[in-house]
């Protein structure tokens, strides 16, 4: 197990991920090296359901800057 803390790195400064509002949630914008099942991880999700969320039938095929919603659109 890897542990992603700050404190686990502490010669590494953390970078705030991208993220706006948009449609109830935020979002991230895919960075060279990035993969569903990572992405998932950082934010506390299961890469199943960022899958389903963004849409996505090919977790292989993720190309840079792709906005990826982390959470679904609250209901109206």
């Amino acid at each position: 197990m890897v542990d992603r803390t700050p404190s686990a790195a502490p010669h590494v400064k953390a970078i705030p991920t991208p993220s706006r509002a948009d449609s109830g949630g935020e979002v991230y914008v895919v960075k060279r090296g990035d993969t569903l099942y990572s992405i998932a991880l950082e934010h506390g999700m299961d890469y199943r359901e960022l899958a389903a969320i963004n849409g996505i039938t090919d977790p292989g095929a993720l190309p840079v800057g792709r906005e990826l919603k982390l959470k679904r659109p609250a209901p109206p």
